[in-house]
């Protein structure tokens, strides 16, 4: 069971985006890496090509990715960064749990 997950709210803890806060858009299992939707923009400057996906060159904002070792779910009670625990119910469902407060995490 991973730590984050899709939809996830999430607080950067490191790097040029610390502090900044987003909901998880898509995750890249292999690379270990998550895209937090209007945290992570990366501007190019593109030349222009008639054979590629621009033809009329110029700058192109995409998102960009952060490690996954860089972010931490938001606790739904509290509203602060935490660490998850995990917990596992009588029917045998394992649940994700905030250390701060011991809320469930969505």
């Amino acid at each position: 069971m991973a730590r984050v997950k899709v939809g996830d709210l999430v607080e950067v803890n490191a790097g040029k985006y610390r502090g900044q806060r987003g909901v998880i858009s898509r995750i890249v299992v292999k690379a270990q890496r998550c895209v937090i939707k209007d945290v992570t923009e990366v501007v190019r400057h593109l030349k222009p090509n008639k054979d590629k996906k621009h033809p009329e060159g110029g700058v192109h904002k995409s998102e960009g990715t952060i490690h996954l070792s860089n972010v931490n779910p938001v606790c739904p009670q509290t509203d602060k960064p935490t660490r998850v625990a995990y917990k596992v119910n009588d029917d045998g469902k394992k649940l994700r749990i905030a250390r701060v407060s011991g809320a469930p995490l969505k």
